[in-house]
């Protein structure tokens, strides 16, 4: 699990949204908590579907009323859903990992266990296919594998898409090219039973070999070219009919540890000690074939020269693009140090960790301020949460629809401002109106100009505030609309999920100040006082290029193609990486003309760069160290371990590179360790294993040495060991 991005949602209906599980071709799947702090999965539709397909919104309340009426399904009951602001739905959290985890870690698997998987799956697959509901996304990803059974999950949504729709699947798809179809369905099913005997999927040729002789003629029968010989869900599950009971004691150690950690440890804190101890992923396991999913994003962080490094000052001069300098690999790997705890505090519910001036601010079910050095609590305001980073000594907190502005030393109330008078809510009924006014949560405040401060909360409601006295200056209700901005934006940005332009707000009145001239774009990246904005061609989801505008008038000041993912700096330079024909390059759009270098791998980027130097990292963990300024590659660090993503490094590409001082902090969810590389030359100083499986929740707050990190309900900081 990791963070939420600006643009994630906060609340859905009853539930609040706590951090990222993964995304897939239908949409982002998110874990959520409930009362009593039950988990939950949230599945958010990507706006891109419903681009492409605005009746998909319009279809969603059919799909979920069937899926409604399916018994024995076991993959998650549904317990909410709405099309507002966005098609989702909230289903059971089912604490398992992965097949896809699984089969990195240990493929083939043992035929026993390929067995068990195979029964447990197609006995999932019969009940809707009894519903006469195609599951239509049979993949390793859709399965989950508990300590005691299998599930699986997200079926049905394939109704979502208009009749004759493609729909990619890859070595899934079957042989008639049908999607949607109970036929379709089984074949998958026999394609994800040769991936687990044989740890990759079949490709046409000899694919019954190497299969557990139990299962050899079933697997072989669903695999059939023509769908009629192929034999029914309820048929295999009783052809396969394990001697196990349940998957207890089928597991090895290696996936029984995977399938564990994937159990909130707040609901088992005796696992703890047994999890942080998880045995590294073997040197020789396979790499599974990623799904197709939204586009992913890799980390860059904004940082000021190295000492020791020289650099030469240079000017921003159009120039063609430089020689491709060689990739310098980081200074050998010595044995890693184990970091140092100062000092550690039980917080529930953190959402935002930040540090500044020598403290730590830690917002979860409680705002706490704590001494950087020591740990002492320094204030609290309990029910108050963390929306945005400290500035100029002071801290903004909210707590439903009031927003407050304390001293970031005392915890001092400043102002206070309650938006609920100014909101306009109507329901049917008294009852509705106060759930709807419970569950309202301002999710983010951000600063676009000084003087200013606009909070974003509920579903895209923006509140435009005084900085210095919280005076309301505006207000406005933006409905299946996200926001854009940043602290220093110099405007609000709106993108819609239908067909419509990015709209500009003023943040000082809240009215329009400009729209993108295309009819159709979407907000790709927000600089200081500029704004990159995707354009799609005509009635299409396919971008045909970036457009960078002014802040201020929306002028156009520079366009590039389009690519895998970008962002700007602070001079409105805009990054891109892949895209303009080639996958492999990181470009650099400017004034008059553009710079590439070699890039290997998919990434993306989420933090902009500026000042001399970028980092980048791809699916790997490998960090890339990048000179803005020399325009060259100036080390590579590759991890000492094999890192296998249970996503196939979809979330580890968008986990962002910390920097501080003479170190870059790195954080992976294949590998649960944070580590720390030499800032100069890449080389690894320390690491410290997660406390309880993962560093991924909230992003790392660095300062002066000291880097505070969270591991589920715990806040802890970290040092360099002693002789480090």
């Amino acid at each position: 699990m990791r963070d939420l991005e600006p643009g994630d949602p906060r609340r859905l209906g009853d539930h609040t949204v706590v951090g990222v599980l993964g995304s897939g071709g239908f949409g982002r799947v998110y874990a959520a908590r409930a009362s009593a702090d039950r988990m939950l999965a949230a599945k958010v539709l990507h706006p891109q579907l419903l681009r492409a397909d605005p009746d998909i919104a319009a279809r969603f309340g059919g799909v979920m009323a069937e899926l409604s009426r399916v018994r024995n399904l076991r993959g998650g009951r549904i317990v909410q859903w709405d099309t507002e602001p966005w098609p989702w739905y909230v289903r059971h959290y089912i604490p398992g990992a992965t097949l896809t985890e699984l089969i990195a870690l240990g493929a083939p698997l043992d035929a026993a266990l390929v067995t068990q998987i195979g029964a447990q799956t197609a006995t999932r697959l019969a009940a809707m296919h009894a519903a006469g509901i195609a599951h239509g996304g049979v993949t390793a990803n859709n399965v989950l594998v508990t300590s005691r059974t299998v599930r699986l999950v997200d079926g049905g949504l394939i109704g979502l898409l208009g009749a004759g729709t493609p729909v990619a699947r890859g070595l899934y798809a079957a042989p008639e090219g049908a999607d949607g179809t109970i036929a379709a369905d089984l074949h998958a099913l026999g394609a994800l039973l040769v991936l687990c005997a044989r740890g990759r999927l079949p490709t046409g040729r000899d694919d019954a070999d190497a299969l557990p002789e139990s299962a050899a003629r079933t697997i072989r029968a669903l695999l059939a070219p023509d769908p009629a010989d192929r034999p029914s869900a309820a048929r295999v599950a009783r052809e396969l009919r394990p001697q196990h009971t349940t998957i207890r004691g089928l597991l090895p150690r290696e996936l029984a540890h995977a399938v564990a950690a994937h159990r909130p440890a707040v609901w088992d804190p005796l696992r703890a000690a047994a999890l942080a101890e998880r045995p590294s992923v073997p040197s020789g396991a396979p790499r599974i074939p990623a799904q197709q999913t939204a586009t992913p994003a890799v980390a860059v962080k904004a940082v000021k020269g190295v000492k020791g490094v020289k650099t030469v000052k240079a000017t921003r001069a159009v120039r063609s693009d430089p020689p491709e300098a060689p990739v310098v690999p980081a200074a050998a790997p010595r044995p890693l140090a184990r970091a140092r705890t100062l000092w550690r505090h039980d917080i529930p519910g953190v959402q935002g960790l930040y540090v500044s001036d020598g403290l730590v601010f830690a917002g979860g079910e409680e705002l706490t301020a704590m001494d950087l050095r020591t740990g002492d609590v320094r204030w609290s305001k309990p029910g108050w949460h963390l929306p945005a980073a400290p500035f100029e000594g002071r801290v903004c907190c909210t707590q439903g629809t009031r927003v407050a502005l304390v001293d970031a030393a005392t915890g001092r109330e400043i102002w206070r401002t309650d938006v609920a008078a100014v909101r306009g809510l109507w329901a049917r009924s008294t009852g509705r109106l106060a759930r709807a006014e419970r569950a309202f949560r301002m999710h983010s405040v951000y600063r676009p100009t000084a003087g200013v401060l606009v909070a974003v909360g509920g579903h895209s409601e923006l509140f435009g505030l005084a900085a210095e006295t919280g005076e309301l200056l505006w207000n406005r209700r933006e409905p299946r609309r996200t926001t854009f901005t940043r602290d220093g934006a110099g405007a609000v940005y709106l993108s819609g999920d239908r067909r419509e332009p990015v709209r500009a707000l003023d943040p000082v009145t809240g009215t329009v100040a400009w729209e993108d001239a295309t009819g159709d774009s979407i907000v790709v990246a927000v600089g200081r006082n500029h704004v990159a904005c995707g354009r799609f061609r005509p009635d299409t989801a396919d971008l045909a290029q970036y457009v960078v505008h002014s802040a201020a008038d929306g002028l156009r000041v520079r366009e590039a193609a389009p690519g895998e993912a970008a962002f700007l700096d602070d001079d409105g330079v805009l990054y891109v990486v892949g895209g303009d024909g080639r996958h492999d390059r990181f470009r650099a759009v400017l004034d008059g003309g553009k710079w590439t270098l070699p890039w290997h791998g998919t990434a993306g980027i989420t933090v902009a760069p500026s000042g001399d130097e970028a980092y980048l990292r791809n699916e790997t963990g490998t960090v890339y160290a990048i000179d803005l300024v020399g325009r060259a590659v100036r080390w590579v660090s590759e991890p000492p371990r094999r890192i296998v993503d249970p996503v196939g490094g979809q979330l580890d590409r968008s986990l962002a590179v910390t920097v501080d001082d003479d170190l870059v902090y790195v954080r992976c969810h294949g590998d649960p360790a944070l580590v720390a590389l030499d800032r100069a030359d890449g080389r690894e100083r320390w690491h410290r294993p997660a406390l309880y499986g993962t560093f991924t929740m909230v992003d790392p707050a660095a300062e002066s040495g000291r880097v505070c990190v969270v591991a589920d309900d715990t806040v802890m900081a970290l040092t360099a060991p002693d002789g480090a």
